[in-house]
């Protein structure tokens, strides 16, 4: 109350000094009519003081808004950069600065494009044109350069939005563009260690000489194997990866090899050893002998089956059982 009051009385001093009007003669009113202009005056003073407080907690409104959108932009653990239609930079926050190594002061009236490595700047170009007139912002993955001449991987999201000038009002016939970098080299950085770590996985299973499966135990279905399973089988990778288990086991049906690897899976160690028969792709069958080991991954129950052909060991088992009982004879 006592701001309402202080402003007010700024007030009456501006209007008092340039207001051009002479004070009536009050000798020649009546009572009512004195009691009347009193009256109107406390009620134009009451209306004054709660639209100046109303104005004043507008304005505080406003401050407020204003002090969160500032600390939002400037202490957000990502990079945030505002710029004109020419690419100059009109404002950064410090995690941007801190990505580049540079002062946020010194970045302002800067262009863009001399922070982006040589190679991505003609695809940053293209997509900065198309972006001034989508509304509905988009990414693109650039590269940005630091000062200490190092590269980092970005992503980078950008909308257009209305410019505010240097009073605080909004400039409906100038755009800016808001841009927010996340640094992903980390993450490309794990990626890659992660493809690399998949190919040489893929290398191991491929050079091992039984055919190797991966089944989901609670789908029911090969979700990998290697090159031997399809040279073996004569299906192609794709093919294998469409079937189940049951469906290269003659002796057994879907629910026979669930109970078989729920058995395998309530034993210490998981682990379990089978001699069966797979169908082939042609419709022939290989005996084979296949160790099975369970482990967890990405919180699911898997299965990794090794199934090594044993035609030649049965063959020369079966020749070996003919000669003992042909020289028993």
């Amino acid at each position: 109350m006592n701001e309402v009051k202080n402003q007010l009385g700024i007030l009456r001093k501006k209007v008092e000094s340039s207001a051009n009007f002479d004070v009536f003669d009050i000798d020649n009113l009546s009572r009512d009519e004195l009691k009347r202009i009193l009256y109107d005056y406390q009620v134009n003073q009451i209306e004054l003081e709660m639209q100046v407080e109303e104005l004043l907690n507008t304005q505080l409104e406003l401050e407020t808004t204003k002090q969160r959108y500032f600390d939002l932009y400037h202490d957000a653990p990502v990079g945030h950069v505002t710029i004109n239609q020419q690419g100059i930079i009109q404002e950064c926050n410090l995690a941007f600065a801190q990505m580049v190594t540079k002062d946020p002061l010194s970045l302002k009236r800067r262009h863009l494009f001399h922070l982006i490595h040589g190679e991505k700047r003609g695809l940053f170009l293209t997509w900065l044109q198309a972006l001034w007139k989508n509304e509905n912002g988009d990414f693109i993955e650039i590269e940005l350069t630091s000062d200490s001449k190092k590269h980092f991987q970005a992503q980078v999201y950008g909308k257009v939005i209305v410019a505010i000038t240097p009073d605080g009002k909004r400039s409906e016939d100038e755009k800016e563009l808001m841009m927010t970098i996340f640094d992903v080299s980390s993450i490309k950085l794990a990626q890659e260690k992660a493809e690399q770590g998949e190919a040489l996985s893929r290398h191991i299973l491929n050079s091992t000489p039984d055919s190797m499966f991966i089944i989901d135990r609670e789908l029911m279905r090969f979700i990998d194997c290697n090159e031997e399973s399809c040279r073996m089988l004569g299906y192609t990778r794709e093919e294998i990866l469409g079937m189940g288990p049951h469906d290269i086991k003659p002796d057994y049906d879907r629910v026979q090899l669930e109970n078989l690897f729920d058995d395998i899976l309530s034993k210490s160690p998981q682990i379990g050893l089978i001699e069966t028969l797979h169908t082939k792709s042609d419709g022939s069958v290989v005996p084979v002998e296949i160790f099975i080991r369970s482990f967890e991954h990405d919180s699911k129950t898997l299965i990794l089956a090794s199934a090594r052909d044993i035609t030649k060991r049965l063959e020369d088992s079966a020749a070996l059982r003919i000669s003992e009982e042909r020289y028993a004879i």
